[in-house]
C-alpha cells in the first residue's frame, strides 16, 4: 500500500471525527476492547490494522489530524506497555498498565517481590499465583504509589537503632502517629504493612536535630527522658507529648550523640508545668496535672 493510499484512507476518516473526537474514541475503544475479549492481552496492530500501520509510521506526508493523538491514548488506556516504549513517535513514559516484569525492572525491585506486594494490596488476583510474573498485568499508576511505600519500608526492629532509643519509646512515638507504618497508608495489611515508613524515622530524626539545641556539657537538672520520667512519676508517653509538641522550652541535646540518646529535658521545667496546667494539651498530659 502506498503512502497515497494511506492518504486517501486518512482522508475518508475525517467525516468520523466530524461527529467529535468522543466518538471516534469509543470506536477505537471497543474495537481494542473486542480484541481483548477473544485474545487476551490485546496487539495494537492485530486490533486496527492498517490504521495503526499508517498511523505509527515513521514519516507521515501529511498531518493526520487528531485521529492519531486518539488511538494513542486509547492504547495507553488499555494496552500493557513497557515505560520508555516508543508509541505513536513518542515514548510512554508512565504507562497505565503494565506486566509485574516490566514494572519491577523499570523500579529497580525483584518481580517476586513486587508480585507478593501487589497481590497483599489486591492489585492482581490470587490466581496469579499460578502464572509466571511476566504473564500478570497490573495498573502501574496504583503499582508505583505501593513501591514507593516498599521501597521505604523499615522493620520495626531496626527503628530504636536507628533513633537511638528503647523499643518502648518507638512504641509510644508509633502511638502518637510520629512514627507511621506501611498499612497506615491503607493497602498493605500484612507483615510488610507493619513495618515503618522510612520517610517519617527521618521527620522525627530531623525535629530531634533542628529543634533541639546542641551542648558541650549536661546543665544542671537536665537528664534523658526516660530518668525525666523517672524522676517526674510520670509516663514517656507524657514526656514525648510535651517534646512533640512544643510546650518544653528548656531541651538541649548533647553533642557527639545521637537520636533521643542525646536529648536532655529541665526536670524543673516538667514539674512546673504538671502543677500548673497548660491549654493545647493531650488528656493524656492533662490527666497527670495538678
Amino acid at each position: 500500500m502506498t503512502q497515497d493510499m494511506w492518504d486517501a484512507a486518512a482522508r475518508s476518516a475525517w467525516p468520523l471525527l466530524e461527529n467529535g473526537p468522543e466518538n471516534v474514541r469509543d470506536f477505537l475503544q471497543h474495537t481494542l476492547a473486542s480484541c481483548l475479549r477473544q485474545n487476551g492481552h490485546p496487539s495494537p496492530r492485530n486490533a486496527f490494522g492498517m490504521l495503526h500501520g499508517w498511523l505509527a509510521a515513521s514519516r507521515i506526508s501529511k498531518d493526520p489530524g487528531p485521529i492519531r493523538e486518539i488511538l494513542r491514548e486509547v492504547i495507553i488506556d488499555q494496552v500493557p506497555l513497557i515505560p520508555g516504549q516508543m508509541l505513536m513517535g513518542a515514548p510512554v513514559t508512565e504507562p497505565r498498565l503494565a506486566s509485574v516484569s516490566s514494572i519491577a525492572k523499570a523500579e529497580g525491585m525483584h518481580s517476586k517481590t513486587l508480585a507478593n506486594v501487589l497481590r497483599v494490596a489486591g492489585l492482581i488476583g490470587t490466581e496469579a499465583e499460578l502464572k509466571a510474573a511476566g504473564n500478570v498485568v497490573a495498573d502501574y499508576t496504583k503499582a508505583k504509589t505501593l513501591i514507593d511505600l516498599v521501597k521505604h519500608a523499615v522493620p520495626v526492629t531496626q527503628v530504636p537503632d536507628m533513633l537511638t532509643t528503647s523499643r518502648p519509646v518507638v512504641a509510644e512515638l508509633i502511638a502518637m502517629k510520629q512514627l507511621t507504618r506501611i498499612k497506615e497508608h491503607g493497602q498493605l495489611k500484612s507483615k510488610l504493612g507493619k513495618a515503618i515508613d522510612g520517610r517519617s524515622i527521618h521527620r522525627v530524626r530531623t525535629f530531634v536535630e533542628k529543634v533541639v539545641e546542641p551542648v558541650g556539657k549536661a546543665p544542671e537538672q537536665y537528664v534523658p527522658l526516660a530518668k525525666a520520667a523517672e524522676r517526674c512519676r510520670i509516663t514517656m508517653r507524657v514526656i514525648l507529648e510535651l517534646l512533640f509538641h512544643h510546650h518544653l522550652k528548656n531541651v538541649c541535646r548533647l553533642r557527639g550523640h545521637h537520636g533521643f540518646e542525646a536529648v536532655l529535658v529541665s526536670l524543673a521545667e516538667i514539674k512546673a508545668i504538671l502543677q500548673c496546667p497548660l491549654s493545647g494539651v493531650f488528656d493524656e498530659v492533662r490527666f497527670w496535672m495538678g
